[in-house]
């Protein structure tokens, strides 16, 4: 049987381990493991997961999410696989509702998973009860490793602890105290704050220490420096770091101070005065900074400004700006990019391209007629009713019953199953509608941002891909937005698009 190997460990050297161990296991045996899907990565939410989510989708399963909530949706597509081959349930994840969902959705396309430990595959008659304790089991096992690992905390704070994963610039790690100490590194990280303060920018600084922008940041945000430990630097359940002003931070008697906490602070606040507008000597932190891309080269626009309009924002590729005989892409306004989003090419083409997709998802639902299948059952099971009468007075044979019932109960198990496909579609078709309307509002507010407040809609963006055309009657290019994306729209891209929806 055509097979994949699913693995989900906690460190790299159990990837290897796990996919090795189980493939040696059954390339010789009735297996045929074509691919294997191997992550290191949480098992409570799917849509953390891509070789899962790659995995559903080879076996003919797409998959959208609405507010981190996964939807399953049946495809008319061959699955690569019969079956599924994981170590045991806690591997195979440990959310026990988006694994029941996965499981049933995967019966649907005929693939099985086997789960070795158990030694069965999922569509075992005997197996359905076995699997909702073992999943049960596994997320409140999960649960309580995480309240342990929350606890641990707790108590090494109370402690004053340090956990220190990672070289430490300007200061060195004791190991043995658990005590961090000042080396010879540490007067250029007094030079760093010091700079910064005075007004220098991440990028002066960055080029004058040879250091990445990145770094030079990391190293302004760090509270250690000013003798103040801090935990808990992770958005809980994700691995995105918390905003500075929410990090809640303590001295610590354990750190040898290298600035004072007064430095520390204002340089937060410089920093922060930055990002909301503010503007100095080259230290402008711009809404759309990074985000607007070249279509002819794949540059970044870098943002400049204009002499000749000196308030204009204008931004230009970096390949064109340096090498103009690399690429002659032409720079572009933010007044351009607010004229184009307020056009039938921006916000409306997005919200027009949303509906007729999700309305063309739903038309594609074909649902079958719920009443007449349920006036199917009621015979059935008056006839299995009726057979095991006749069975009981000895009227017929145990070997005629058994071969009467179950030519009964497969039907009557085919329409059951044809209801529960029909209560799915129904699930399937008010979770597109409620998505439709979820997004909606995030467009409705965005044309309020635009009206208002641009950068704040810019700050939305996640990519513009500008490109050029050429203007005929003045004999010139022009730049124009060929494609906006939003931060919001990314779990949805299957329902997003740019195109006008002609009225009849």
């Amino acid at each position: 049987m055509k097979s994949a190997l699913y693995c989900r460990v906690s460190t790299t050297h159990d990837d290897q381990n796990t996919s090795y161990e189980l493939q040696q296991k059954y390339q010789n045996e009735q297996f045929e493991i074509v691919q294997i899907y191997a992550e290191k990565t949480t098992g409570r939410y799917l849509k953390k997961r891509p070789e899962m989510q790659q995995l559903l989708n080879d076996c003919g399963v797409e998959i959208t999410f609405n507010n981190n909530q996964p939807i399953f949706i049946e495809t008319d597509r061959t699955p690569m696989y019969e079956n599924i081959i994981v170590a045991n349930t806690s591997r195979f994840g440990r959310n026990i509702v988006e694994v029941k969902q996965i499981i049933e959705i995967l019966h649907k396309k005929n693939v099985a998973i086997w789960f070795d430990d158990l030694g069965k595959f999922s569509n075992a008659k005997d197996l359905s009860l076995t699997l909702d304790l073992l999943f049960l089991l596994d997320e409140n096992y999960s649960k309580q490793v995480q309240q342990k690992v929350i606890h641990g905390l707790e108590r090494a704070r109370k402690e004053g602890y340090l956990h220190i994963n990672s070289t430490f610039f300007g200061m060195d790690y004791m190991s043995e105290s658990n005590t961090l100490v000042p080396n010879d590194e540490s007067k250029i990280v007094v030079e760093i704050f010091n700079k910064y303060k005075e007004g220098d920018s991440l990028r002066k600084l960055a080029a004058l220490y040879n250091f990445t922008q990145s770094r030079v940041k990391d190293i302004i945000d760090n509270p250690r420096y000013a003798g103040y430990n801090f935990y808990n630097k992770y958005i809980e359940g994700t691995k995105k770091k918390k905003p500075i002003e929410e990090l809640e931070i303590f001295e610590s008697d354990r750190i040898t101070p290298i600035i004072s906490l007064d430095l520390w602070k204002e340089c937060q606040e410089i920093k922060k005065s930055r990002k909301c507008g503010t503007r100095g000597i080259n230290n402008q932190t711009y809404a759309l900074s990074s985000k607007i891309i070249c279509c002819k080269c794949g540059t970044k626009f870098f943002h400049k400004q204009a002499n000749i309009r000196p308030n204009s924002d204008l931004w230009k590729c970096r390949l064109s700006h340096n090498e103009p005989h690399k690429c002659d892409m032409k720079g572009i306004s933010e007044k351009t990019i607010i004229k184009y989003l307020k056009s039938e090419y921006g916000l409306k083409a997005i919200r027009d391209t949303l509906k007729f997709k999700i309305d063309l998802a739903i038309s594609n639902i074909e649902i079958e007629d719920k009443e007449s299948i349920e006036l199917k059952l009621e015979p059935l099971k008056q006839k299995m009713e009726r057979l095991k009468k006749l069975y009981i007075m000895g009227d017929i044979t145990e070997e005629e019953y058994i071969e009467s019932r179950a030519e009964f109960k497969s039907n009557y198990d085919k329409y059951v199953n044809l209801l529960e496909d029909i209560s799915n579609k129904q699930l399937n078709i008010i979770k597109l509608n409620s998505l439709k309307k979820d997004y909606n509002k995030i467009l409705d507010n965005y044309e309020v941002l635009l009206e208002e407040n641009p950068q704040e809609l810019f700050r939305k963006i996640e990519y513009i891909k500008v490109d050029k055309i050429q203007d005929i009657i003045k004999n010139r290019y022009n730049s124009f937005v060929r494609e906006v994306m939003f931060n919001d729209f990314l779990p949805i891209k299957e329902y997003y698009g740019q195109f006008i929806i002609l009225e009849e």
